[in-house]
C-alpha cells in the first residue's frame, strides 16, 4: 500500500515538475483578473520544476525505504513463530517451509562450564534472529533488524 501512495505522490509530483506553467495557473494563476500578466519568469518557473522532480525523488525513495521496513518487521514476526515452534518438530517444519526460514541450534562452552544454547533464525543467507539460553534463563529471539 505504501508503494502505491508513494508511487502516486511521485507521478504527481513529476506532472506538475514537467508542465509547471500549467500548475502555476491551476495552483496561483486563477486568484488573477489577468492571469497572463502576472505570469513568474523562466526562472521561477524553472525553479519550481526542479522543486517537484526533488519531491518526486524523495516520495519513490520513502516508499522504498518503509517497504522494505516493513518487510523486516514481517521477517522478524515470522522468525518468532518458527523460533516458539522449536520444541515442536512437526510444527517448526511447516514453519519453515512456510515463510522460508531455517531454526539452528548450537551448543557452545564457555568459562566455568556454562554451556549455552544458541539458536538462530536465518532467512537465506541473512540473520533474522538470534537467542541464548542456559540452565537458569530461557531464550527469548531478538530480532537482528
Amino acid at each position: 500500500m505504501i508503494l502505491v501512495i508513494g508511487f502516486g505522490l511521485a507521478a504527481l509530483f513529476a506532472l506538475m515538475a514537467a508542465r509547471p506553467l500549467s500548475t502555476w495557473r491551476v495552483t496561483q494563476g486563477w486568484t488573477y483578473k489577468h492571469p497572463g500578466a502576472n505570469q513568474p519568469s523562466e526562472t521561477a518557473l524553472g525553479l519550481n520544476s526542479l522543486v517537484w522532480a526533488i519531491a518526486a525523488v524523495i516520495c519513490v525513495g520513502g516508499a522504498l525505504v518503509l517497504h522494505d521496513a516493513q518487510g523486516d518487521a514481517r521477517d522478524c514476526d515470522h522468525a518468532k513463530e518458527v523460533f516458539a515452534a522449536r520444541d515442536d518438530s512437526a510444527r517448526r517444519a511447516r514453519l519453515e517451509a512456510k515463510f522460508g526460514m531455517e531454526l539452528n541450534r548450537r551448543t557452545e562452552t564457555y568459562a566455568k562450564d556454562i554451556v549455552v544454547d544458541v539458536y538462530e533464525v536465518t532467512k537465506g543467507k541473512h540473520l533474522v534472529g538470534r537467542a541464548a539460553s542456559s540452565s537458569s534463563r530461557e531464550p527469548r529471539l531478538r530480532c537482528t533488524n
